[in-house]
């Protein structure tokens, strides 16, 4: 970790070195923040560090507790001329130890803005459900009500009075339904397509409808299949200390957008609708609150006995900045995991997070 900080500060000073009357100046501005998460569960949780739902109970309960600082995250705005760029990382890559935290590729793209659009090319976020809860737990409600992720695209998007649009292109990430070792979004040859419409209304309110479509082949006698969803988000500035947000979603196969639980997709789909909604109070500049409920919701028909069938959390949280911009966190989450045709699962995590901002 230290040896990615020392690369970015050296950078970034080597390149605002240069000639300030230059216009075609590189420059780097780093951000991000260092952050030490530690929790307790009642019983056994997925996956550990983060909750994403409770695991089925065993005759007694398993609780366990967890510490990490995988969550830090580091990143870097470019400018030069007309064109911008960001790259961004934490350590939640997969494969190692809890004391050696893999790297994990966030962003990393450039855009030009032109008269009418902007056009942006890389990894980046979802177009789709743009909004996240605030939580203190690393996952926003993925699996738990909140779908859309990070994949590589090619972005447009613009506004025009108060009506901003976005479409895109993006990789097409699929399971392996036939076991063949090729990823059936790949196999589907066609990119996924994402979009968005929002209208902002009397300033303070936001509201937006978006979708995704991509068709996945199984190859051979599986065939084609698809993936799916329509999402409607809400952004409600009620105060200059209140907001309230949610999402809700249709779709089917969208274990790809941590979706569905991450039940894995079928040929035939598995429906699933869900959303959340979260309420932020910022007493004073120092104190900031957050409730919230999210719920996933597969359709029991598509589902086979034993698989996760529905996913709900109940969230209350409460950041103070105690010195110079370093925070205390503090989380109580409920969690409440059915399965079909197997006994209801459930946890309750405690969360307490230091984080420093720069």
């Amino acid at each position: 970790m230290r040896k990615v900080i020392l690369l970015v500060l050296t950078f970034t000073i080597l390149i605002n070195a240069q000639d300030s009357k230059s216009e075609d100046k590189l420059t780097i501005t780093p951000y991000g923040f260092f952050k030490l998460d530690m929790s307790y569960d009642t019983d056994l949780m997925s996956a550990g560090n983060f909750a994403r739902w409770a695991n089925p109970q065993a005759e007694e309960a398993i609780p366990t507790t967890n510490i990490t600082a995988k969550q830090s995250r580091f990143g870097m705005n470019i400018i030069k001329g007309d064109i911008n760029g960001k790259v961004e990382i934490d350590f939640y890559g997969v494969g190692t130890t809890e004391n050696k935290g893999g790297v994990l590729l966030r962003k990393a793209y450039a855009e030009a803005k032109f008269n009418h659009f902007t056009l942006r090319a890389g990894q980046d976020a979802d177009i789709i459900s743009p909004l996240v809860p605030s939580t203190v737990n690393y996952p926003v409600a993925w699996w738990a009500g909140n779908i859309g992720y990070r994949r590589p695209m090619l972005k447009v998007f613009g506004n025009c009075n108060k009506v901003s649009w976005a479409v895109g292109l993006a990789r097409n990430i699929g399971s392996d339904i036939g076991e063949d070792g090729i990823d059936d979004g790949a196999a589907g040859i066609l990119p996924e397509i994402q979009g968005r419409l929002a209208a902002k209304l009397m300033d303070n309110y936001t509201i937006g409808l978006s979708g995704h479509f991509a068709q996945l082949d199984g190859l051979g006698d599986i065939g084609k299949y698809e993936s799916w969803s329509g999402n409607l988000d809400l952004n409600l500035v009620i105060t200059p200390k209140i907001t309230i947000s949610g999402e809700a979603f249709v779709g089917s196969n969208i274990a790809g957008m941590l979706g569905g639980i991450a039940n894995a997709s079928t040929i035939d789909g598995i429906d699933t609708q869900g959303g959340w909604v979260n309420l932020k109070i910022k007493p004073s500049k120092d104190l900031s609150l957050s409730v919230g409920f999210s719920m996933d919701n597969p359709c029991d028909c598509d589902l086979e006995d034993g698989m996760r069938s529905k996913n709900t959390m109940i969230f209350a949280n409460a950041y103070q900045n105690l010195l110079q911009g370093f925070l205390i966190g503090i989380e109580i989450s409920n969690w409440t995991t059915e399965y079909k045709n197997m006994d209801t699962a459930s946890a309750l995590r405690g969360q307490i997070a230091f984080l420093y901002t720069f």
